[in-house]
């Protein structure tokens, strides 16, 4: 009862917080959009690409399965990404916060045409930050099972919160909201993975193990 109240307190002063975030989020996007170059545009342009196209989560996908040991946790990975995109897709419909670059706050890098479409869809919404939503969301898994790439992992990961807010495409608010819930999907997962066995079942089945 303790731990979920101690669960319940932590939700409800990060709630808080965020808001509180919420009315500075223009000046410091203002602040980072002001650091654009011609360097940074294109080394964040690729890290997009990465992640837009899942390049990553196959190459991690395909390391999982060359370590045997480590088969087990494919299910539960790719179980993170399926749940944290449902869930951000319906936090996106119910908020429907404009991105920044729609409040005229700040112009957006045209790194897409997709970003300059002038009719607004669920997915032009900017609460919370899929990319880092999707980011985040396996960090628990790669901390767990494999603890010395997880500092690579979340470098990455931060990259690509600052790449949202650097494109003038998303708040700090919208990224650190979908950080927090990436990370909490990906935890939620495990617990599952380690008391149901899932994904070590379906090895067994497959005879992958």
């Amino acid at each position: 009862m303790k731990k979920r109240e101690n669960w319940i307190a932590g939700i409800g002063v990060f709630a808080i917080l965020l808001i509180i975030l919420v009315f500075f989020d223009a000046n410091i996007s203002r602040f980072i959009v002001s650091w654009r170059n011609i360097y940074l545009d294109y080394f964040l342009i690729g890290m997009t690409f990465i992640i837009n196209n899942f390049i990553i989560f196959f190459l991690l996908t395909l390391f999982m399965f060359y370590l045997k040991p480590k088969r087990r946790w494919i299910l539960p990975f790719w179980a993170s990404i399926g749940l944290a995109y449902l869930i951000n897709f319906l936090i996106k419909i119910i908020i429907r916060r404009p991105r920044p670059f729609q409040e005229g706050i700040v112009s957006v890098l045209a790194v897409n045409l997709y970003f300059i479409k002038d009719v607004m869809d669920i997915w032009d919404f900017s609460f919370p930050s899929g990319h880092a939503v999707l980011a985040f969301c396996v960090l628990p898994i790669l901390n767990k099972e494999f603890r010395k790439f997880k500092w690579i992992w979340l470098s990455f990961a931060v990259l690509v919160g600052f790449s949202r807010i650097y494109f003038g495409v998303h708040y700090l608010s919208d990224v650190i909201a979908g950080a927090v819930l990436g990370y909490a999907t990906g935890l939620l997962i495990i617990k599952l993975e380690e008391k149901y066995k899932i994904g070590e079942r379906v090895v067994e089945i497959l005879r992958l193990g």
